[in-house]
C-alpha cells in the first residue's frame, strides 16, 4: 500500500477506519508499515484519528481537513509534524485555531523533509497566530507553497512578503 485516501461519509466509516489504523499501528494487519503507508487524505469527520496517524512513522504526505477539538488531537497533530517525514502537507477547509497554529509554528523548524505546503479555504480566527506560522515557514526549504482562497490580514500579507524568497 503506497497511498491511503480516506473520505468518510458517516460515523460508521470513521469507526471502521479507527479500528483499521489501530491494527496497522499495532502490526495486527496485513497492511503494515512495511507496505509503506505514505499518504492520507482525511476529512474533518475523522480528526479523532490523529493519535493513530501520529503513530505512522513512514507518513510522507498528509492532506487534511480538520477541526481540532481536544488537547489530545492537538498533541497528536504536533507529533505528526515532529515526525519529520512529511514531504507534502495540505491543510484545507480547516479552522486554524491558535492551537493548530502553535503546532505548525513549532513543527516547521524541524520539518527538513517538507517540500510542498498548501493552505486552502481555511478559516483564520486569530491572524496574529497565523502570522507566526508564516514567520516560522522561513525555515522550510519548499519547492511549492500555495495559498488558495485564504483570507489574510494586511499584517499577514506583509509577513508573507518578508518570508518568501525574493
Amino acid at each position: 500500500l503506497e497511498r491511503l485516501e480516506i473520505t468518510p461519509q458517516s460515523s460508521q466509516i470513521e469507526s471502521y477506519l479507527k479500528h483499521l489504523l489501530c491494527h496497522v499501528v499495532k502490526g495486527q494487519s496485513k497492511m503494515t508499515e512495511n507496505h509503506l503507508v505514505t499518504s492520507m487524505c482525511m476529512s474533518a469527520q475523522i480528526t479523532a484519528l490523529l493519535p493513530y496517524i501520529a503513530e505512522l512513522k513512514k507518513l510522507t504526505e498528509l492532506r487534511i481537513s480538520m477541526t481540532v477539538t481536544s488537547t489530545e488531537q492537538s498533541k497528536a497533530f504536533k507529533r505528526i509534524l515532529r515526525g519529520n517525514k512529511l514531504e507534502i502537507l495540505e491543510i484545507s477547509d480547516c479552522v486554524l485555531t491558535p492551537e493548530v497554529c502553535d503546532a505548525l509554528k513549532q513543527g516547521f523548524p524541524r520539518m527538513s523533509s517538507l517540500k510542498s505546503l498548501m493552505f486552502g479555504m481555511d478559516e483564520i480566527p486569530d491572524h496574529n497566530a497565523y502570522g507566526q506560522v508564516l514567520c516560522a515557514a522561513i525555515h522550510l526549504q519548499l519547492s511549492s507553497f500555495h495559498l488558495d482562497r485564504v483570507s489574510l490580514s494586511d499584517a499577514n500579507l506583509d509577513v508573507l512578503c518578508d518570508v518568501m524568497p525574493h
